[in-house]
């Protein structure tokens, strides 16, 4: 009971005696370890030199007495050596296999000293060895000579260590301890209700310049208590004036319309309001732990990560858009800001988001009235082209009609009439994509077909009065959607000629590369750039019209000759694949509208593998089920396959195909169907087949349809979708792609 209250009462006491009785013990085993290895060295000296002495003492004996051949001698000799303090057997053997061995080998388990020489004797100027002689030495063990040499010093040592440590015991108690505890419950008691009780020890008072630690500490502690006593009233106040401004900040920030956060540099949430906790699901300190990337949607992640970054490396305000989960999994649109602020030397990143879905329907509301415009602008344009390629196409078929028996002329007719058809399905596919809603997914474009696209479009509407001078220096490619970059395009050019349609002008589109040093230093997402300038010799614009064109509304054309939303929607077109635009006017000069997109590298771009196969690769005997409502598309596809060594059954309605299937799945091997049909779509053809045949391979195609798309189609289970018209090598390649995959499975 007394070491138990001892050592409760003086712990800091206890602690230091223990640490130096700790150290000093292990100061003394060191010590004692090094001279005991010391000793243990010396004695294995002291036996190998004795050993070295009776070899070098014993062996001319041996050459006598082997080369006499006196066995008696040897064993005499032999015993001479086995009394020799240190020896426990010696062994002899000669040169003719004869063992002599006198004492006992010691065990396997004991230290032993080996001492092994030769027995040579020197004849006719020729060394001959007689013998060899092995001398077993067993060493004394450690243990036995800790017992004979340390243990009596390492006790005695450890008993004045003990004494040692019962005096420091008892100095530090008298002179420190006391009062080290008297200060400790000075200052446990230490609070609002005694801090006018000074701090006294029992101790003789001294002058200030003879003061020892004891007395600094308690002249701090005592002046401590006169700081507090006198701070109590302004910390008060203080405390009061600080919970009004935070109640005063915190109805800020709960006021916000989206979602406030403040981050600091490790992205912990350290301040946020209501609406943050609400849309994340968490509230506290779930809150502030919970790592809101999670929450933003994969394909904007990565974009949003590395804003984040360079937002800690440059301290540039950023600004940009991205999905975000809700609670209920639905992905919602919000505009980030952030910004940083440094409190202290840390730093701290401010971030606000504002939903913008509301704001997103309409843009996709605008854009879509937009193509429509622009559609409607092109539709002459568009007639006159697509009167020119049907008037190619029936030329064509006539010719081949009257010069038919000339082969040469006939191919020359076919091929030329297939060039005009290949035409007109790219006129409709673009009129397709110009019209179509929806999200538009990015992969690589290559802006100089696209802008040579557009131009065919224009000179068919503009007035003989406006020149295209069109400089196309790249062949470069972008991650983009070509829709949009499309309408982008046509809404520049569209501006661009109605600025000069009084006076006319020249309409210049020029395509080209540029680095990222030449003035585009803030686009970060590559190093090489592609830049497009659409520009006019019209009328031009002052300052203030040019820093109000991107405004949505704002329109310098007449009432009702424009909405005022075709450069809104294109500022927002090119931000969204992270580039820049920047416009040069001045009045009475002319406009130009400059746009920069990150040029793709060659790694980052994957071009489908080439379509053109060899006519044998293109052959095959698989049984072929073609459902289209269309008879002379059934006529056609159905021959061309059939050439090719296919089995060909076809079916002009869907319910029809549906029937034979059910009553012979086994007689198709692929399922070939038009999507748009009467009674049962494509798509529900397809499905219910790949109930009946989980593994029969069905191919869809389409000529327009608003609801389903290849990532669609693909998703439902079709093995591929084409687009009409499909031409023979598609159709063909993808009929001998989705077979060779079905083996292969």
């Amino acid at each position: 009971m007394m070491k138990t209250y001892f050592t409760a009462q003086y712990p800091l006491l206890t602690r230091i005696v223990c640490y130096i009785f700790a150290f000093v013990l292990l100061l003394t085993v060191l010590v004692f370890a090094l001279q005991f290895r010391f000793v243990y060295q010396n004695e294995i000296a002291g036996i190998r030199a004795n050993l070295d002495k009776l070899r070098d003492s014993q062996v001319d004996t041996f050459v006598n007495n082997l080369w006499d051949l006196n066995e008696l001698a040897v064993d005499i000799q032999l015993h001479s050596m086995l009394n020799h303090p240190n020896v426990a057997a010696v062994v002899l053997v000669t040169n003719e296999g004869v063992r002599y061995q006198v004492g006992t080998l010691p065990a396997q388990d004991k230290e032993v000293l080996l001492s092994e020489f030769s027995i040579v004797k020197l004849f006719r100027d020729e060394n001959i060895v007689l013998g060899e002689v092995i001398v077993y030495a067993p060493l004394i063990s450690i243990r036995q000579l800790f017992l004979e040499h340390g243990f009596v010093a390492l006790a005695a040592e450890i008993v004045v260590l003990l004494v040692t440590g019962l005096f420091i015991l008892g100095i530090f108690y008298s002179l420190f301890n006391r009062h080290i505890n008297r200060i400790g419950q000075y200052a446990e008691t230490l609070g609002m209700e005694n801090l006018d009780q000074q701090l006294i020890l029992d101790r003789p008072q001294k002058d200030i310049n003879t003061f020892d630690e004891l007395d600094r500490i308690v002249v701090a502690l005592n002046d401590m208590r006169k700081r507090l006593y006198g701070g109590i009233a302004i910390r008060k106040r203080m405390q009061k004036t600080l919970s009004r401004e935070k109640n005063f900040l915190d109805a800020i920030v709960n006021a916000l319309p989206g979602l406030f956060v403040v981050y600091d540099q490790d992205l912990k949430a350290i301040r946020f309001n209501r609406l943050y906790e609400e849309r994340l699901g968490a509230s506290g300190k779930a809150a502030r732990e919970y790592n809101f990337v999670n929450r933003v949607n994969e394909k904007d992640r990565t974009r949003f990560t590395q804003a984040i970054e360079e937002l800690f490396r440059t301290g540039q305000e950023i600004v940009l858009e991205a999905e975000m989960k809700s609670v209920t999994g639905e992905m919602v649109p919000y505009l980030f800001t952030g910004s940083l602020f440094e409190v202290e030397g840390e730093r701290f990143l401010i971030g606000l988001g504002t939903e913008i879905s509301e704001r997103k329907q309409i843009e996709e509301e605008l854009q879509q009235a937009q193509k429509m415009e622009a559609i409607g602008t092109l539709a002459g344009g568009i007639a006159h082209d697509f009167n020119n390629i049907l008037t190619a196409i029936i030329g064509n078929l006539q010719l081949a009609q009257l010069d038919y028996k000339n082969q040469e002329n006939l191919l020359r007719y076919l091929q030329s009439g297939e060039e005009a058809s290949q035409r007109a399905k790219d006129l409709v596919q673009q009129i397709l994509s110009i019209s179509r809603k929806g999200k538009h997914v990015k992969h690589p474009v290559q802006l100089s077909i696209m802008v040579k696209e557009v131009v065919k479009l224009l000179r068919a509407t503009l007035p003989s009065t406006i020149d295209i001078d069109l400089e196309i220096d790249s062949q470069g490619l972008v991650n983009a959607s070509a829709t949009k970059i499309h309408q982008v395009m046509m809404n520049l050019c569209t501006n661009a000629s109605q600025a000069m349609s009084v006076n006319g002008g020249v309409l210049s589109i020029k395509l080209c590369e540029v680095k990222k040093d030449e003035g585009h230093s803030t686009l970060k997402s590559s190093k090489a750039y592609l830049q497009i300038s659409v520009g006019d010799t019209g009328e031009g614009m002052d300052a203030q019209t040019k820093s109000m064109i991107f405004e949505p509304y704002f329109t310098t054309k007449a009432v009702g000759s424009g909405t005022g939303l075709g450069l809104a929607v294109v500022h927002g077109i090119v931000q969204e694949h992270d580039g820049e635009i920047d416009v040069w006017s001045k009045p009475g000069e002319g406009t130009i509208f400059t746009l920069t997109f990150p040029l793709l590298a060659g790694n980052e771009v994957h071009f489908p593998e080439n379509m053109e196969l060899r006519w044998e690769k293109m052959v095959g005997s698989e049984r072929i089920m073609l459902v289209d409502d269309e008879e002379l598309i059934l006529n056609v596809y159905s021959e061309l396959l059939g050439l090719y060594g296919y089995t060909v059954t076809t079916f002009s309605r869907g319910e029809f195909a549906l029937a034979a299937c059910k009553e012979d799945p086994t007689q198709f091997d692929l399922v070939i169907t038009d999507m748009t049909m009467p009674q049962m779509t494509g798509t529900e053809l397809g499905k219910q087949i790949m109930l009946l045949c989980p593994k029969m391979p069905i191919i869809l195609y389409t000529g327009f349809n608003a609801k389903v798309d290849e990532a669609q189609c693909l998703e439902d289970g079709f093995s591929a979708f084409l687009k009409k018209p499909v031409d023979a090598d598609t159709l063909l390649a993808s009929v001998r792609e989705v077979c060779d995959s079905q083996k292969a499975s």
